[in-house]
């Protein structure tokens, strides 16, 4: 029996309307190709299969990006109004397409037509927010303290900009980014979520139509639907400096941590769990109408949706009625998000059925009442309850985390102190709201010491954001912001600019002094040898720890060892006095340059030198100023001005323990390390094994014989006959308790 489905049905016609057919290709990159599965959009609303698409494997992509790559040499050289134009372009067809489009996203994504309508047009006017945006631009022209030199900060663009977007805004997300990056001179590479394919390929299909017409490049704006495969390739890849992540806080987390290991940039939308404020003086005719849509819209799947309703216990069982009556008017409305006069649709897939069981498990155990709704509908597709939750404490496990699904936890507050308490408590921070006539509580909650959220509304929802304001959260929200006033300098990089247009080279005039003399690099603090006395090179100490007799080792001190064989050391090549503070300030800089590249416990850091000798200065004079003349009585004991560790060429100062693979690390750090120390040193690797006077192949040898034992980060040699192994076995003997 062949499978049925929904594009040959007169009344999806629409989709043939936006180039769809049965059977259609996930990749664009200028040309339609694709190599990976064939996966079936599932219509949420009756569970029927809509239509195929045969998405992008890593190969696919890996094309996609080099041909975004080469469109962005042609389409970064266009100025920028005239990218703007062809954005206000693609926001002209897709008005034009504007209902066919709306009612996809309804179809596959499951919310009701008027939301589905609304989020392409959030797309369009996002473009034509972009054409303004385009003549402006800005960079900055700064006065320069050098003559004849001008200072600018310019932006420039990123290149390949990567989008992975969810499936509850499959195309506002995307029109978010790839507007205002497309006129800041940037090239799209868009992975759709996997369960909204088809959204993903119309949208293309518009956008490819407008470029064709202007003779632009089609990888310009690449497509490649996907998997988890394809997601984990963009964030892994250095071609793509930006990626712009939206989806559940858990992904993105593994998203960051991806691209922050190449050290590219992320802009994170993730999830919020939202709460919603009703005080005492609050307009409750107001409040009744703004929660109905902020907590069961979309069937509860947008990030800003209400998922805390905190009342104040003087309004707790109005309010409360008042949203159970208006749930119950929702539920006479369920039905096909396609047919006129639905209020509320499906969830979007089987999984978050599921989800919405098991969080309604979890917050009747934790002591929750289900106070309305809690049930699956009996019709096809994957319809359940608006649900409210009463009875259940603030800091409950289910309420502290994101639930996403129509299910509101009602929460009663004796203050809206305490309110601004629970609003803060929890660990995403996107949307809060609060109903108030109060005009100092408005302020304190708008202020400081009030909501912690990227986005805070008094007398409005949590959603319902407008394109005007910069759109994000903070804390495990992720902290990114699309569009808004300066979201822009995302998708750009910002360079400082020195022009010299007069006749003289000047490198640092604030450092000039008579002469002509530059003063050149000051270490920490050093002194030197002067007939065989020391004596004080700077008075200065940048910013070090206070002297120290004994500097002790830094990273994993207890690692076995043979978990580092590798041992690189920093030789002195002068006879010299090194400081404490030099010393420290070393220590330092290796240690923090070895765990930002290697991790905190995969090296050992050993100071071989420690300041034990006392400098000691002559000091008569004590009037303002004097005290840098350094004079004094001829045999005066004099007062103690630092610690110093006498140096003797070849001796050397640090010693670093790691693995293999972690060489060229090392030496870095020890490169850098010596930046703080007066004199000349040189780096050498080891030929032995960590910090033992084994070579390696005789360290090997004697460990295959069972000729050593670990005795720290060292080995002891076992002999083999003679009184020393006598008192081996007994050292052995009473380690092991048997004495």
């Amino acid at each position: 029996m062949s499978t049925s489905y929904l594009i040959d049905e007169p009344k999806y016609s629409f989709l043939k309307e936006l180039g769809l057919d049965k059977v259609n290709v996930g990749v664009y990159d200028g040309k339609w190709k694709a190599s990976g599965k064939t996966v079936t959009s599932i219509c949420p609303a009756n569970g029927r299969p809509i239509a195929e698409v045969q998405t992008g494997s890593v190969e696919d992509y890996d094309r996609c990006v080099q041909a975004a790559q080469e469109a962005w040499q042609s389409w970064a050289d266009i100025p920028a109004p005239k990218r703007g134009e062809i954005v206000r372009q693609i926001g002209d067809a897709l008005r034009a397409k504007l209902q066919p489009l709306g009612q996809l996203v309804s179809l596959e994504m499951g919310k009701i037509l008027p939301e589905g309508v609304g989020e392409v047009q959030e797309y369009i006017d996002i473009c034509d927010y972009a054409v303004g945006l385009s003549r402006m631009l800005e960079g900055r022209v700064l006065p320069s303290e050098r003559p004849g030199h001008a200072l600018l900060e310019k932006w420039n663009p990123l290149g390949v900009v990567g989008v992975i977007s969810a499936f509850n805004f499959p195309i506002a997300v995307y029109g978010w980014n790839s507007a205002i990056a497309m006129v800041c001179g940037d090239v799209l590479l868009w992975k759709g979520a996997e369960t909204t394919p088809l959204v993903s390929v119309a949208t293309t299909k518009v956008i490819e139509e407008v470029l064709v017409r202007n003779n632009i490049p089609g990888a310009v704006c690449a497509l490649c639907t996907g998997g988890a495969d394809v997601g984990k390739a963009m964030s892994q890849d250095e071609r793509v400096p930006l990626v712009s992540f939206t989806g559940s806080t858990k992904i993105g987390q593994t998203v960051a941590l991806e691209v922050q290991k190449r050290f590219g940039k992320h802009l994170l939308e993730l999830g919020g769990n939202n709460a919603l404020l009703v005080n005492e003086d609050a307009d409750l005719d107001m409040v009744s109408r703004a929660i109905i849509f902020a907590c069961a819209g979309t069937a509860g799947q947008r990030c800003t949706t209400t998922r805390r309703l905190i009342l104040h216990e003087k309004v707790y069982d109005e309010v409360l009625a008042r949203l159970k009556k208006g749930y119950e008017q929702i539920i006479n409305r369920v039905g096909d998000p396609l047919d006129s006069g639905i209020l509320y649709g499906p969830m979007h897939s089987e999984l978050g059925v599921e989800q919405f069981k098991k969080a309604l498990t979890a917050a009747v155990e934790q002591g929750g009442k289900i106070e309305f709704g809690g049930k699956v509908i009996n019709r096809p597709g994957y319809f359940v309850e608006p649900t409210i939750i009463t009875g259940i404490a603030h800091d409950a496990p289910i309420v502290q985390d994101e639930t996403f699904a129509p299910i509101v936890y009602v929460l009663k507050c004796s203050s809206i102190d305490e309110a601004i308490q629970w609003n803060n408590e929890v660990k995403q921070g996107l949307s809060s709201s609060i109903f108030t006539k109060d005009l100092g509580l408005i302020f304190k909650w708008i202020g400081p010491k009030g909501s912690d959220c990227g986005i805070i509304n008094v007398n409005i929802p949590t959603n319902g954001a407008e394109i005007g304001g910069a759109f994000g959260g903070e804390k495990h929200t992720g902290g990114g912001r699309e569009s808004g006033t300066d979201s822009w300098k995302q998708y750009m990089r910002r360079s400082t600019i020195t022009i010299n247009y007069s006749k003289d080279c000047i490198v640092r005039p604030a450092l000039s002094f008579h002469r002509g003399v530059i003063m050149g690099r000051r270490p920490a603090r050093c002194y030197r040898y002067c007939k065989n006395k020391p004596y004080p090179k700077s008075r200065f100490c940048r910013g070090v720890p206070d002297p120290k007799i004994r500097i002790f080792d830094l990273g994993r001190k207890k690692a076995k060892v043979e978990d580092f064989p590798l041992c690189v050391h920093l030789v002195s090549d002068e006879y010299e006095q090194l400081s404490s503070e030099a010393l420290e300030a070393g220590r330092i800089c290796c240690n923090k340059y070895l765990v930002k590249n290697c991790g905190k416990d995969q090296f050992h850091i050993r100071m071989r030198l420690h300041p034990f000798h006392v400098i000691r200065i002559n000091k008569m004079l004590s009037c303002a100023g004097a005290d840098r003349l350094q004079t004094g009585m001829r045999g005066a004991f004099g007062k103690p001005q630092g610690t110093v560790a006498r140096v003797d060429i070849g001796q050397p100062i640090m010693s670093v323990r790691s693995s293999d693979r972690h060489k060229a690390s090392v030496i870095e750090a020890l490169r850098r390390a010596k930046f703080k120390f007066p004199g000349r040193q040189k780096i050498y690797v080891s030929k032995k094994w960590g910090f033992t006077k084994y070579e390696k192949e005789e360290y090997e040898n004697l460990l295959k014989e069972g000729r050593l034992e670990n005795d720290g980060c060292n080995v002891k040699y076992r002999p083999e006959h003679g009184p020393l192994l006598s008192w081996k076995n007994w050292q052995k003997t009473l380690s092991e308790g048997r004495g």
